[in-house]
């Protein structure tokens, strides 16, 4: 995947990603799922980002994991699939679930969609 690839229709959408970004769970905006949705479980988040958002992504995101807000949002400025960037909202939600024994664990809903 080149960086002209993202944020490709198939990358805007709902994301879950574990608090090091490894994608649990991606729902695309494409109106059907396709194999390359599937092939995006267990890869990190972060590494599908451009190079020019990546760093502020993780930033983003790491912040709201260390926060105690249930919720945020923020804007960030992507290579758009024409060579022109475009703006894409991002919403953050806080999964948290605990197993049987007790054990929580804590993951992050991702939502990318263009303004």
């Amino acid at each position: 995947m080149t960086e002209s690839d993202w944020p490709a229709i198939r990358l805007l959408g709902l994301f879950e990603i574990d608090i090091e970004g490894n994608i649990l769970y991606v729902r695309s905006d494409a109106h059907q799922a396709t194999l390359a949705e599937l092939s995006l479980y267990g890869k990190n988040f972060y590494d599908l980002a451009p190079a020019k958002i990546r760093r502020e992504l993780q930033e983003q995101i790491q912040r709201f994991v260390h926060a105690k807000t249930h919720a945020d949002r923020f804007y960030v400025s992507a290579p758009g699939p024409a060579g022109k960037d475009e703006q894409l909202k991002v919403l953050l939600g806080r999964i948290r679930s605990a197993d049987e024994m007790g054990q929580t664990t804590t993951s992050v809903l991702v939502h990318l969609r263009r303004v």
